[in-house]
C-alpha cells in the first residue's frame, strides 16, 4: 500500500501499532494530513472493498484524515493483491476526477 500511494504523490504514514509488531491486530491504519481520503473511501465502498474513514485530531491539535483497514486472519495473499489492485484503480479515479473538477472550476 504505501508503495500505491507513493506513487500517486499521496503523503501519508501508517499508524504504529501499540505492541510494536505490524499487522499483529489485523488492522492497518494510514494516516493523512494533505489528503482527502473520503472520495477514495467511497469510490472503495462502492467496489465492495470496505474501510473506516476517521476525521480526527493528532494530541497537538493538528487535523488529520484516517482510513482503517481491517484484515481478517484468513485473508490470502491473492485476495490482498486484488484489494490493492482496486485501491490502485480507486486512487486513479478520484485523481482524475479531482484534476477534471479543479479544471471546470477555473
Amino acid at each position: 500500500m504505501h508503495r500505491l500511494l507513493e506513487g500517486r504523490g499521496v503523503a501519508h504514514d501508517f499508524g504504529r501499532p501499540l505492541t510494536g509488531n505490524w499487522g499483529e491486530a489485523g488492522v492497518v491504519v494510514a494516516s493523512f494530513t494533505k489528503f482527502d481520503p473520503y472520495p477514495l473511501y467511497r469510490a472503495l465502498d462502492n467496489h465492495m472493498l470496505h474501510v473506516k474513514c476517521i476525521r480526527d485530531h493528532t494530541r497537538e491539535g493538528h487535523a488529520r484524515q484516517l482510513l482503517r483497514f481491517g484484515v481478517p486472519y484468513y485473508e490470502n495473499v491473492n485476495r490482498l493483491r486484488r484489494a490493492l489492485g482496486i485501491i490502485d484503480e480507486c486512487l486513479e479515479q478520484t485523481a482524475t476526477g479531482a484534476n477534471r473538477a479543479r479544471r471546470q472550476s477555473v
